[in-house]
């Protein structure tokens, strides 16, 4: 599972957890939409492959950023940051063993 959040810019504070694909955008069909004129409609996808997470660019206008580099596609990391238009996103991969660990803890809040 995969928890993103977006740190800054538009969109600020909301948050997506996920466990196949999501596809950001400022688009009806995206599975985040954020209202960003700086964001393609959809403008990437992350997607999970067993433990690897990868972050893929939609041919958007303005691109993703990872590290401070322009990207098609990125493996991403526990805790990673990258910016897609103006705003600014994180990536918390949850290991199987611990989804039910982080229910329980959603549940006590």
């Amino acid at each position: 599972m995969v928890i993103l959040t977006i740190l800054d810019g538009p969109g600020k504070g909301m948050v997506n957890e996920f466990q196949q694909v999501l596809v950001i955008g400022r688009g009806e069909g995206s599975d985040m939409q954020i209202e960003n004129p700086s964001l393609s409609r959809k403008h990437a996808m992350i997607s999970i492959h067993g433990s690897t997470v990868i972050l893929e660019d939609l041919n958007s206008t303005n691109g993703v950023i990872v590290n401070g580099k322009k990207v098609e596609k990125a493996k991403l990391k526990d805790g990673e940051e990258f910016t897609a238009g103006d705003s600014v996103f994180r990536v918390n991969i949850i290991a199987p063993q611990d989804i039910s660990y982080t229910r329980i803890l959603k549940a006590k809040r």
